[in-house]
């Protein structure tokens, strides 16, 4: 909540922060002495009860009839009690609670007087005390209703007694360095302190939590230059009604036997932040405020305030003080205002224990009209006065009906009339006298005043909280006969088609104006009307509603210029071209054709309605009335001369200009659109045929043309007979190619027009000629062989005879594979080419005497050589 009334009271003292009062603007005068050469310690009323109770040397008690001043002395009812009586407060005639200086309170309740305290739940020696009855409508909605509430302080803390049901509550006993005390108990606050806390471990100051309403309003300031003993403390805030204890709008004053000192409540956490002391040296007792003068402005809120006082009233051991009016200062006194505290002179010297302001009982606005004060010598009753201060100001409060203050003179006609009215917001008082041209208006006592003669008219108004009266402001009134007013314009009026156009009256703000079109009423009231088609148009002017006046008919007539379009020959031109414009605008007396070049007139153009150019730009037509000052301007026609594009074919093969082969042509070219001879109409096409092939470009009307003849060579041609030879023997085979071709390729080798192989399969020829052609022939070897001769049976015993198995006719051929098994289906001999003759062994060692079995094959072949072999050892 401090955070944003931080922000919204900058934002109101920056902007409207109102001249506080620089000089004396109250006095006061003595309305009678009670009690006189009697010491009165404390004067309190409760401030929805007349009556008033005070506390006397010597523990006498008094009870005073505010209304008429009578008095009744209690005294002898409290003669019993043998104790100092320090403190009273109460609540109505029947209800009065004292303080005796102990632990205990006297209540006094219907004639019944019993002792409170720690069987009521108050702890603690009471040293102060105040009656919270009702905060009333000045503190609504802010702040909760409390009832018979007493508020006493205690060296325990703070407790709440329910005077009703007469049990207390505890509101603060935690942390309690200094005892707990009851500054003020009104109907417009209470205000009270509950501890103490350092602002730091080195600062020597005290700092004393404030209650004000119930809510935390910062701190008073105890010990070093300020004092060791706060007597009293009050509070001011901006505005009265719906009274609030925001921190941002708070000024505290707190008296010490130093003297008074003003701080405010947003920087009451540091002694170091900017306050104020007055009346240094002097031991203050009691500070309080009084408003006055609350019928003249608006107690609700913070601007507007009209004549509203807030003053100080100050009792010290030296006398009464009071100060200027610093109403409405939002809480910034010591930085933007100025506290002047003067004297009361007939109470100078005398010690004033004790300041009471009377409130004037279901007031509204509020009325404080007094102040008791409780003197060493008596107790007196002072009435504020105001009215010789007043001097020439006036209160802004008096306007017309329904304007609010922005007009201070209105005019009628001679039978009209016109109602004045005081704001109940400037003046809430209902003692009214008005006065025209200073004479009293006898018997007029309403806040409004319907009016139907010229004259300067004001209203007295009186303060019904005192004696005080102000002048409002002045309203002048004039009647009127009939309207004056200026409507200069030629019988007949030509005006530019779509160009805006009013026709206006010169005349008072304050006249009825009604305009008519060929004669018919129109929906224009005002000092002008818009004209946005051809007739005669007039105004009636009226000052009143019985006295109009007929201006003179003007014709209004608005020149139409033709609309057209230029037409070009053709969309598109190619440099070397010649563009024709055209527009189908016939010539006339009332108007005349220039044609633009990029804004710049042609020279000898005017009125033609074909034009040839030769230069690119917008070209445009400007129409001008040859009546009035009027033009317009033909939408401009872009035109542009093309260069023809360049165009450029190249031919590309994928592999070779042979045939069966593609080659590619592809197009360059800068601008406009490719066609192909074939049709086609990308950028590269895609050829397989010899032929004449033609690549087009057109740009507008610009073409570019490009041709490319297409031949192919015949490829080689191959039919080389397949081959056969007997692998088993080591055979080979010459396979002869035709001659004269650059290069032959045999298996992807190079090589010559021959070549020679040993082994069966295929063999693949590539040959190439000179144009770069090629063909390609798979050649067929077949396996073609005689017998193959081994014998069945050998000796591996190493006697150098027969001890191997020898195959002839194979040799060493490695496609042809020779595997051995034994009887049980396992090898025991394997050999791709038999180059090497099975020594009868397997993985070295012999095998044993006995039939064997062999399967002789060649690769890619599907002849297959098996039988049985003897092994004899």
């Amino acid at each position: 909540m401090r955070s944003l009334s931080y922000i919204f009271l900058f934002t109101l003292l920056f902007f409207v922060l109102p001249e506080a009062y620089a000089q004396q603007d109250i006095e006061f005068h003595l309305n009678a002495t009670l009690l006189p050469g009697k010491n009165i310690l404390k004067v309190k009323r409760d401030f929805n009860d007349p009556y008033l109770w005070v506390l006397a040397e010597n523990n006498e008690v008094y009870r005073i009839n505010s209304l008429d001043n009578s008095i009744t002395d209690l005294s002898p009812l409290f003669k019993p009690y043998p104790y100092t009586f320090t403190d009273i407060a109460g609540q109505n005639k029947d209800v009065v609670f004292i303080v005796t200086g102990t632990n205990t309170i006297l209540q006094y309740k219907n004639g019944i007087i019993k002792l409170i305290g720690q069987s009521n739940g108050i702890a603690g020696a009471v040293n102060s005390i105040g009656i919270t009855d009702n905060f009333s409508y000045y503190v609504q909605p802010y702040f909760p209703t409390a009832l018979d509430i007493l508020n006493i302080g205690t060296d325990q803390g703070i407790y709440k007694y329910n005077i009703a049901n007469e049990t207390a509550t505890a509101q603060f006993t935690n942390n309690i360095d200094k005892p707990a005390r009851i500054y003020d108990a009104t109907y417009r606050s209470t205000m009270q302190t509950y501890n103490f806390i350092p602002y730091n471990q080195q600062d020597t100051i005290h700092y004393y939590s404030v209650l004000s309403n119930g809510y935390h309003a910062e701190f008073l300031w105890g010990g070093g230059s300020f004092g060791e003993h706060i007597y009293t403390a009050t509070e001011t805030t901006a505005i009265i009604d719906h009274y609030t204890d925001l921190v941002s709008y708070q000024m505290l004053f707190f008296g010490t036997e130093k003297g008074l000192y003003e701080i405010g409540a947003n920087g009451s956490h540091n002694s170091g932040t900017a306050h104020k002391r007055f009346l240094p040296g002097q031991k203050v007792n009691k500070v309080a405020t009084i408003y006055g003068l609350t019928s003249f402005g608006n107690g609700n809120q913070f601007f507007g305030v009209g004549q509203i006082k807030e003053n100080l009233l100050v009792g010290t051991d030296e006398g009464l003080y009071f100060s200027n009016s610093f109403y409405n200062t939002f809480g910034k006194l010591y930085g933007s205002a100025s506290i002047e505290l003067l004297p009361y002179a007939p109470l100078n010297g005398v010690v004033i224990n004790d300041v009471c302001v009377n409130h004037v009982l279901n007031s509204n606005p509020i009325c404080e009209d007094g102040v008791w004060v409780a003197a060493k010598n008596g107790l007196h009753l002072l009435k504020p006065d105001y009215g010789k201060f007043f001097g020439a100001q006036q209160l802004e409060a008096l306007h017309f009906e329904d304007d609010y203050g922005n007009l201070d003179e209105k005019e009628i006609c001679s039978d009209g009339s016109v109602k004045l009215t005081i704001n109940a917001g400037d003046y809430a008082g209902n003692t009214i006298q008005w006065y025209r041209n200073g004479s009293e208006l006898t018997g007029i006592r309403e806040r409004d005043l319907e009016v139907n003669e010229a004259g300067d008219y004001y209203a007295v108004v009186y303060d019904p909280c005192g004696a005080e009266h102000m002048e409002t402001n002045h309203l002048k009134v004039k009647k009127i006969a009939g309207p004056e007013f200026i409507f200069a314009y030629n019988d007949k009026v030509q005006v530019c088609e779509n160009a805006p156009f009013s026709l206006e009256v010169q005349g008072s703000a304050a006249y009825q104006y009604r305009w008519y079109r060929d004669g018919v009423l129109t929906d224009e009231i005002g000092q002008s009307i818009t004209v946005n088609s051809n007739g005669k148009y007039k105004v009636v002017v009226s000052a009143c509603a019985d006295n109009g006046v007929q201006s003179k008919e003007v014709q209004v007539e608005f020149v139409t210029l033709p609309t057209a379009i230029i037409k070009k020959n053709k969309q598109l031109y190619c440099i070397g071209d010649q563009a024709v414009l055209s527009t189908d605008i016939a010539p006339n007396g009332a108007y005349t054709l220039n044609w633009l070049r990029n804004g710049v007139p042609i020279e000898d153009s005017a009125d033609k309605t074909s034009l040839s150019v030769t230069q690119s730009g917008a070209y445009s037509i400007v129409i001008k009335s040859n009546l009035i000052n009027c033009s317009r301007t033909i939408v401009p026609v872009n035109i542009a001369f093309t260069p023809p594009p360049t165009l450029s074919v190249e031919k590309t093969s994928i592999t070779s200009f042979c045939d069966g082969e593609t080659i590619v042509l592809k197009a360059t070219y800068s601008s406009g659109k490719l066609t192909w001879s074939t049709g086609e109409t990308t950028d590269e096409i895609k050829v397989k045929t010899p032929g004449h092939y033609t690549a087009i470009v057109k740009s507008g009307d610009c073409v570019k043309e490009e041709s490319r003849d297409v031949l192919f060579f015949p490829k080689p041609s191959l039919a080389l007979a397949n081959a056969s030879l007997c692998p088993f023997t080591g055979g080979s085979v010459i396979l002869e190619a035709p001659s004269g071709f650059n290069r032959y390729q045999w298996n992807g080798v190079d090589g010559s027009e021959s070549f020679t192989t040993g082994t069966t399969g295929t063999v693949t020829l590539t040959v190439t000629d000179a144009n770069g052609c090629t063909a390609s022939q798979v050649i067929r070897v077949a396996s073609d062989c005689p017998d193959i001769r081994f014998a069945n049976t050998f000796t591996p015993n190493g006697d150098g005879v027969n001890d191997t198995w020898n195959i002839a006719g194979l040799g060493a051929d490695r496609s042809i594979s020779v595997t051995i098994f034994n009887r049980y289906g396992a090898s025991v001999f394997e050999e791709r080419g038999y180059a090497t003759p099975w020594d009868g062994t397997s993985r070295g060692k012999n095998v044993p005497a006995g039939v064997y079995y062999y399967v002789i094959s060649i690769k890619e072949s599907s002849q297959v050589l098996t039988g049985s072999l003897a092994v004899i050892y």
